[in-house]
């Protein structure tokens, strides 16, 4: 080959090769879009009659009621012992790779760590009960910076601890202080400095996990405080729009929902939830449809083929299907549950708060319980999130991590 032609491929060839091995791994909470919904395929589509596969747990945690997160070669849990939360680090057999303090956690009412672990890189991301945001070495645990978001910009603690998983996007990470003049602020992921800080409206977080919507080509930041849902513009964190709430208990743990220019929040507790249009120029939200069934605290809403499935806490009902243009009830099941939900592989994950944990199959008719089995450990407060990465279920309750098979032959 002449000289020319190698030339020409290398320059072919280099671009590519560039691209491949820079690939940015990016493991958070509610799986890659955020959505609860996870790219894993081949998964079994009915479980043993006593549930899938334990394959390993470990027991060690501490107090906690935050999410695993998995990257390729990794799985990543957090945990409050003697007051100080740690990061853990597994592989996928089950070995302890390392263990590493990061600070003092929230010990009042519900002790223990809160934030999910955000691992963007070679980073990871955490927010303590405190108001201590730590970025930690994803390859060792050493702590690489922290802002302490009460003290340094006058962020408001809540009645049960600050409660966030954090957020990176477009060279950002996102994290909501509650403060006057430092409401939600954008950080450099790599110092901890300010990029730019939002006066927003004022109010106090609120156990909400923001998310990032493109609405006709401008980005937004879309979170619940305590008493509005509310979008800011995500380049400078001017704010677009807010919807008031009518609610006493101020706790909106549940995160917003986006599709085709709307948005669904959930008010919590009683007083039910809202599907918003949001107008084309970003600036302004109406109501679409409104009502009370969908309440849940926290567990939060799968959106799957034009249908919202989700958790009631307060009526007869404990999994819910909704329709997401008219918000009628399809269906619902009301003999165990409500929790947290996920989906892959065109199947529902439901994981009760009592620790039963259902396979459910979506139907036209609405869904369908396929199998079942409780989760080991006292029968409440399973509230961390499920994971599923590689062929595998990641289950954290108090203590433990257990981690399934879920991978079809």
């Amino acid at each position: 080959m002449k000289k020319s032609k190698l030339v020409f491929v290398f320059a072919l060839i280099i671009p590519v090769f560039i691209q491949c091995t820079n690939t940015i791994e990016h493991s958070q909470w509610k799986g890659p879009e955020r959505t609860g919904i996870y790219p894993e395929t081949n998964l079994l589509k009915k479980w043993p009659e006593k549930g899938p596969e334990l394959l390993w747990e470990f027991e060690g945690l501490g107090l906690g009621h935050s999410s695993p997160v998995a990257t390729d070669n990794k799985i990543f849990a957090s945990g409050t012992i003697d007051s100080t939360t740690f990061i853990f680090a597994f592989d996928y057999e089950g070995n302890l790779l390392w263990k590493k303090a990061l600070g003092l956690e929230w010990v009042k009412s519900f002790p223990g760590v809160r934030s999910t672990p955000l691992i963007y890189s070679d980073k990871g991301y955490l927010l303590s009960g405190r108001g201590v945001l730590y970025c930690f070495s994803s390859e060792t645990g050493d702590i690489n910076w922290k802002r302490d978001l009460f003290n340094e910009l006058g962020g408001v603690n809540i009645m049960h601890g600050i409660t966030e998983n954090l957020l990176i996007d477009d060279g950002k990470l996102y994290c909501t202080p509650g403060g006057k003049e430092h409401n939600l602020i954008a950080l450099d992921p790599n110092t901890g400095e300010l990029i730019w800080s939002s006066k927003a409206f004022g109010d106090t977080s609120a156990y909400c996990s923001p998310i990032v919507i493109n609405h006709n080509e401008q980005k937004y930041i879309v979170t619940c405080m305590a008493n509005a849902a509310m979008a800011l513009n995500a380049n400078d964190g001017k704010l677009a729009w807010k919807y008031d709430f009518n609610y006493e208990w101020k706790v909106h743990g549940n995160t917003p929902v986006y599709h085709n220019g709307e948005i669904f929040v959930v008010d919590g507790f009683e007083s039910g939830n809202v599907k918003l249009k949001i107008a084309d120029d970003g600036q302004s939200v109406q109501e679409v449809w409104k009502d009370t069934l969908l309440e849940d605290t926290f567990g939060d809403f799968v959106l799957m083929d034009g249908r919202l499935y989700g958790g009631c806490r307060y009526y007869d009902d404990s999994w819910v299907c909704l329709d997401w243009e008219t918000g009628k009830k399809i269906h619902a099941q009301s003999n165990w549950g409500p929790g947290s939900i996920i989906a892959a592989d065109g199947m529902l994950y439901c994981y009760g708060f009592n620790g039963e944990f259902g396979l459910v199959k979506p139907t036209e008719e609405g869904f369908e319980l396929v199998s079942q089995f409780q989760v080991k450990g006292k029968k409440k407060d399973h509230w961390a999130y499920p994971v599923i990465k590689n062929g595998k279920l990641l289950v954290r309750y108090a203590n433990s991590l257990l981690v399934y098979s879920i991978k079809a032959k």
